[in-house]
C-alpha cells in the first residue's frame, strides 16, 4: 500500500469530488503533462480507501512509465505535482463555491481593467443579492461594507479618467 501526502488528501474526497479532480486534472487550462492524468487514471481504479493488495510504489511505477525500471525519486516528483494540483482544485473549488467572494473578486478585476458598465452591472446584482439576506448580522454588514467600499474606489478611478478625458478634450478644443 501506498502512503503519502496525496494519498491521504485524496482519499479524503468524496466520490462527486474525485470525478471533478479528474475533470480538473484533464483541463489542459489547468494542467498539461500527460503523466499527471494518467497517474489520475491509476488512482481512480483505488479510490475509496487506496487499500488493494497490488496498490504498491512499483505497481504504480510500471503502470505510469511502462518498460522502464523503477525509480522511487521519478514517483515521488510525480506523486508532489499530482498533490499540487490536487491543493489547486481545492482551492478553485473553495473560490467558486464562496457566491460573495467570488462576486468581490470579479468587481475588483472589472475595476482594474476600467469596464464601467460591467462594474455597475454586477455590483448592482451583487447589492441584490445582499440585500435578499433575511438576517442583518455582521456578515451582512461586513459584506455590504466591502461592496461599498469597492464602489467608492471605483468612483474614484472613473473620476480621474473623466477629469483626465475632459483636459485632454480641451487641450484639443484649445489647439484648433
Amino acid at each position: 500500500m501506498v502512503k503519502s501526502k496525496l494519498i491521504s488528501l485524496l482519499n479524503s474526497f468524496s466520490k462527486d469530488e474525485f470525478r471533478s479532480f479528474g475533470d480538473f486534472v484533464n483541463s489542459p487550462y489547468f494542467n498539461r503533462e500527460k503523466v499527471l492524468m494518467e497517474l489520475y487514471n491509476i488512482l481512480k481504479k483505488y479510490h475509496p480507501g487506496f487499500t488493494s493488495v497490488d496498490f504498491t510504489k512499483e505497481n504504480v511505477y510500471s503502470l505510469l512509465f511502462k518498460d522502464k525500471e523503477y525509480n522511487d525519486a521519478v514517483l515521488r516528483n510525480t506523486f508532489s505535482k499530482l498533490l499540487k494540483l490536487a491543493e489547486k482544485f481545492l482551492s478553485a473549488e473553495r473560490f467558486y463555491g464562496s457566491g460573495f467572494q467570488n462576486k468581490l473578486f470579479l468587481l475588483e478585476e472589472l475595476k482594474s481593467r476600467k469596464q464601467e458598465a460591467l462594474f455597475i452591472k454586477h455590483k448592482t446584482a451583487a447589492e441584490l443579492s445582499l440585500d435578499t439576506d433575511l438576517y442583518r448580522n455582521e456578515d451582512y454588514f461586513s459584506r455590504k461594507y466591502l461592496l461599498e467600499d469597492l464602489n467608492k474606489e471605483f468612483q474614484k478611478v472613473t473620476k480621474i479618467l473623466w477629469c483626465l478625458l475632459i483636459r485632454k478634450l480641451r487641450t484639443h478644443i484649445n489647439f484648433l
